[in-house]
């Protein structure tokens, strides 16, 4: 367990500069913890990812106090599948596929989404296509997507609702708003810069615009 690794959610600085947690759940770095992560005496933990995992924390509260931690990393193929539950949900996961299927477009490329490096890191096609699509649908002069809201390739040929959401897969809202041109220069201008750095899901994906760094 590196600690290091935790750190870049930002759960060990929010620790460090915040008073009144008696523990973080945390979960961005998608790390398996078998053990809490003390920071001053408070415990960070987290189970993983893809609901691979399910944390229990269990405490004590007495005195003014949260203590007596105990955590239980559980592992969710060891656990035995509920046969009502899953009775219970057959139809609508059913039903869900059937929408799944659902062909809504077709392409004539492949566009890389699923590498980390190429939409983290630079411009890719995918991204063009995703922001150009959002400047259709907002009637926007430019359109801007974090990288990191990319997580899957869209292959050539049929495209399914289920692929769309794969691309996309969370519940982002599509928002506009009026900048002038300094404004966009200055929200543009730090962002730009994590091309240089390592991979980061705020790299913009864009559209409708040019950035030249010098």
């Amino acid at each position: 367990d590196n600690p290091s690794l935790i750190d870049k959610t930002g759960d060990i600085h929010l620790l460090k500069n915040t008073k009144g947690f008696d523990m973080i759940i945390g979960g961005h770095s998608q790390i398996a913890l078998e053990e809490p992560v003390y920071v001053e005496d408070i415990p960070i933990t987290q189970a993983k990812e893809y609901g691979e995992y399910i944390g229990r924390i269990d405490f004590e509260y007495f005195g003014g106090k949260v203590q007596n931690y105990k955590y239980e990393l559980i592992p969710v193929k060891d656990i035995e599948e509920d046969q009502e539950v899953k009775s219970l949900l057959k139809p609508y996961l059913e039903q869900a596929k059937g929408l799944g299927e659902r062909v809504i477009a077709k392409s004539s490329e492949f566009f890389i989404g699923k590498d980390r490096e190429v939409v983290r890191r630079k411009e890719a096609a995918l991204g063009n296509l995703i922001g150009a699509a959002y400047r259709d649908k907002t009637k926007a002069d430019i359109s801007i997507i974090g990288g990191g809201a990319i997580r899957n390739d869209l292959d050539e040929g049929d495209i399914t609702f289920k692929e769309v959401r794969e691309i996309l897969p969370f519940g982002n809202t599509l928002t506009t708003a009026t900048l002038s041109a300094e404004q966009l220069k200055q929200y543009l201008t730090p962002i730009v810069k994590l091309a240089n750095g390592e991979k980061n899901g705020a790299f913009p994906q864009m559209s409708g615009v040019q950035v030249f760094v010098n």
